[in-house]
């Protein structure tokens, strides 16, 4: 069995049309898992760094939403774009994005 360093989830919930709360899946979540996993791979570190598809994290607000665990970092409002400083700053170097951090 493989025992990642790090899991990222990301929410690709979709929400019926008529819901009150916004979905993630609706907002590029699916492409943002794409690129996070792209990058790992060129990378060569997929078999290090698992990323996964989420159902809803509950925080439809404030998404795209993301965790990352086993340090339990919550990113919020993440575009495809910030994928690859995701994978450098977060993932390689265990450093907070300040501007994705999801604050209570």
């Amino acid at each position: 069995m493989t025992v990642f360093k790090k899991h990222i989830f990301v929410c690709e919930n979709i929400r019926p049309a008529e819901s009150a709360r916004p979905s993630c899946g609706l907002q590029n979540s699916t492409v943002l898992r794409s690129e996070l996993k792209r990058i790992l791979a060129e990378k060569g570190l997929s078999k290090s760094y698992r990323v996964n598809s989420a159902g809803c994290l509950d925080q439809c607000e404030h998404g795209p939403m993301l965790v990352i665990y086993p340090q339990e970092i919550w990113y919020c409002r993440v575009r495809p774009e910030d994928a690859a400083e995701i994978v450098e700053k977060t993932i390689l170097q265990d450093e907070l994005i300040d501007h994705l951090v999801y604050k209570k």
